[in-house]
């Protein structure tokens, strides 16, 4: 998937499954799903500071969205689409983890259901 299909991708579908997830593991699975749709040269075209880690948890999430809404790259940065792309999705995928913590959803609820 090229970088400006999955510019698109942002706005939409994955918003929408990030507003579909009902607990954190629904958060974290989309997170990897989101960062499995870039090649491995788009990833590399980031800062190595902000390439993506391993996404075990919500913390992750959190963590990696917080690292990278808090780097600024120079904008005529090689990664700087990119950046923008994660850096949205993240914040995104942080927000709907409160939502759903604040709503009482969790991974173990879900699996009891």
């Amino acid at each position: 998937m090229s970088i400006e299909q999955n510019k698109a991708l942002v706005t939409t579908t994955w918003q929408m499954l990030l507003d579909a997830a009902t607990c954190e593991q629904d958060v974290v699975h989309i997170a990897r799903d989101f960062m499995a749709s870039f090649t491995p040269h788009e990833v590399g075209l980031m800062p190595l500071p902000c390439r993506p880690g391993k996404l075990v948890d919500g913390d992750d999430v959190g963590r990696y969205g917080y690292d990278l809404a808090t780097h600024r790259p120079a904008e005529d940065h090689a990664g700087a689409t990119v950046m923008e792309l994660f850096t949205r999705f993240f914040t995104d995928a942080a927000e709907r983890l409160a939502r759903v913590s604040r709503n009482g959803d969790s991974s173990t609820q879900r699996e009891t259901a």
